[in-house]
């Protein structure tokens, strides 16, 4: 259990953690780098055939289709999560597998 008085402190000076890329079920980002792929938005690239490929995006990024599955990754803080302009979707729910996306 987190303790109370630094939990009292974070909303006394309005701490709030943004909707960013590194939140969002969609992004695939390895831990230890700021780069990654988006798996929701796709592009057909100029200089190359095949398919359609996922977009490159950095960690700290952010658009309106967020979607962040709280519960397993910012347990007790999720309090302060910070929907960017009541965009981002934000769920308490387990994230669903890719195949159900």
């Amino acid at each position: 259990m987190p303790d109370e008085n630094k939990f009292k402190k974070l909303r006394e000076i309005g701490y709030n953690i943004p909707v960013t890329c590194g939140l969002c079920t969609y992004a695939l980002i390895p831990r230890d780098q700021d780069w990654g792929t988006c798996r929701k938005h796709l592009y057909t690239h100029l200089k190359h055939s095949g398919p359609d490929r996922e977009m490159s995006i950095v960690r700290y990024g952010t658009c309106p289709d967020a979607l962040i599955y709280s519960s397993h990754f910012l347990g007790a803080h999720v309090e302060f999560l910070r929907e960017n302009d009541g965009k981002a979707q934000v769920s308490k729910d387990k994230a669903p597998s890719l195949e159900q996306r």
